[in-house]
């Protein structure tokens, strides 16, 4: 190709249209071919021919570690307070690098979430209610769920097998409980769809009933109920067999 105009005449351009390379392609390999014969073809290196390094000074240094020791700064964070506050320009990876070398790149103490268990003095004061499923039967294809009302501290519950996840058999479940125990002061949930429609809320309204959500990612908040949940399995797998 870096010939070819030579060999057969034709313009550079042509010559470049017919290899599918762009004009400045061309000139760059005529270059090293002009200045290194056929080794100048070959692939080379993208690294750089210099690297400069830059120095962290003792004192910089003293303020990078200050800023992880004392205020629990990441390496992104010091790059951005040392670009701001001090005008000096550093890698993410030097900060880290250097972090490491004095074990500041991990908090040193691992906080640990820490719960305190609770429990009602008094029967009908909460009420969890949650919903376990789908399962599907041996050689069924239908979904199946259990819907349970568990008072927190007599630990009676009402539990109700369904077919549907729906707001109609979350209200069975709870009617049955008023029927049985009578109305419970408040009523904790997961949030799930059963829990949080209008109806079912409007139900709790009317009969003077707290309601009560759990934030999301904190089920250890309904861990009666959970608990619940794992002996109905374990115990419908003796008779039945069941995916989850």
């Amino acid at each position: 190709m870096i010939i070819e105009p030579e060999r057969s005449g034709k313009t550079i351009s042509d010559v470049c249209i017919e290899f599918a390379v762009s004009r400045d392609t061309w000139y760059k390999w005529k270059r090293r071919y002009d200045t290194f014969g056929l080794n100048g073809l070959k692939n080379q290196s993208r690294k750089p021919h210099r690297i400069e390094q830059k120095k962290v000074t003792e004192e910089l240094e003293k303020i990078i570690l200050e800023l992880g020791l004392n205020h629990r700064f990441g390496p992104k964070r010091i790059k951005y307070r040392l670009k701001r506050k001090y005008g000096v320009s550093l890698g993410t990876k030097t900060i880290y690098n250097l972090l490491k070398r004095h074990n500041l790149n991990v908090l040193s103490i691992k906080l640990k979430r820490k719960y305190k268990r609770f429990e009602m003095k008094h029967p009908n004061e909460l009420v969890q209610m949650d919903t376990k499923g789908p399962f599907y039967l041996k050689a069924s294809r239908a979904k199946h769920y259990f819907i349970h009302a568990m008072d927190d501290c007599s630990r009676k519950v009402v539990s109700k097998w369904c077919n549907r996840r729906t707001t109609e058999e979350a209200l069975l479940v709870l009617k049955e409980w008023v029927r049985l125990h009578g109305k419970p002061m408040k009523l904790m949930h997961d949030g799930g769809k059963e829990f949080t429609s209008i109806k079912f809320e409007n139900f709790l309204i009317l009969n003077g009933i707290k309601n009560k959500q759990i934030p999301k990612g904190y089920p250890q908040e309904q861990g009666k109920v959970e608990a619940y949940n794992k002996i109905v399995i374990a115990e419908f797998l003796q008779v039945e067999e069941i995916i989850d």
